[in-house]
């Protein structure tokens, strides 16, 4: 009988059970256990007048930039709310599959789209983009990275930030520390938060210790510098960013750990 890649081992993922959903599938797919401890979720934030009226007179607007697929949906569920219509010759731009998936299922197509899923890859092609005077709209979370409108501003654009969306912690410490009573071959953290909001729950506690013979896997290098920030040590970091690539490499380190034993 072929042995299921994941077999025995649980996973834990620290996104909502909507986020989490397809990983979850996946991961049960093949003979893991997967366990969903939310240590992140959003909720959307209300506008000033003075945005509603930025968002009233896109056609002012050159570029939407947008950086998460939660951005997209928010600042959607924002413009059907008010009746705003985008006109199609808006530029837009994203960083990540995820987010350029998330503005497909609303109609539209992204612009731009750099080839690494971080920041600096967006400023990099925006290097190349015509932006001296243009109007940006910077569609954010509350804990967005300033990079991109200070970068954009640099370069000449009129960039403006609207804050879409905010971050919080859904979990307890109660939950989290009966986690560690059970066996856990592997935790995800998908965000600098997830990280943050970890290590503010068990403070005080042997943390570290519990985390001894487990793999610590982070989506992006931005995580990852929280992460050892945070005294944790990564060891999986997918080349691309994303939960079905970490997954992916996860299950390689773990055949080549089989093979050792």
């Amino acid at each position: 009988m072929t042995t299921l890649p994941l077999e025995k081992k649980t996973i834990v993922l620290t996104r909502n059970e909507v986020k989490s959903k397809e990983i979850v599938e996946e991961i049960v797919h093949k003979g893991g256990q997967a366990i969903v401890l939310p240590l992140i979720d959003f909720r959307p934030t209300q506008l000033s007048n003075s945005e509603i009226e930025l968002l009233s007179n896109l056609e002012e607007v050159n570029w939407l930039v947008f950086t998460s697929a939660n951005g997209v949906d928010y600042f959607f569920k924002i413009i059907h709310k008010l009746h705003i219509v985008l006109h199609e010759s808006l530029n837009i731009a994203v960083v990540g599959t995820k987010t350029k998936e998330a503005l497909h299922r609303h109609g539209f197509q992204p612009t731009l789209l750099p080839k690494e899923f971080v920041a600096e890859g967006l400023i990099e092609v925006f290097q190349q983009q015509p932006i001296k005077n243009k109007k940006i709209i910077y569609i954010r979370g509350n804990l967005a990275r300033d990079l991109i409108p200070k970068e954009l501003t640099s370069l000449g654009a009129k960039v403006h930030e609207l804050t879409v969306y905010e971050t919080f912690c859904p979990t307890e410490t109660k939950e989290l520390v009966t986690l560690f009573s059970n066996k856990i071959d592997a935790i995800t953290f998908t965000s600098p938060s997830t990280v943050n909001h970890f290590v503010q729950l068990l403070e005080g506690t042997q943390w570290k210790s519990w985390l001894s013979g487990v793999v610590v896997c982070c989506i992006g290098p931005i995580t990852e510098k929280a992460a050892i920030r945070a005294g944790l040590i990564p060891t999986i970091v997918p080349h691309t960013y994303t939960m079905n690539h970490l997954i992916d490499e996860l299950i390689s380190y773990f055949q080549k750990e089989g093979k050792r034993v």
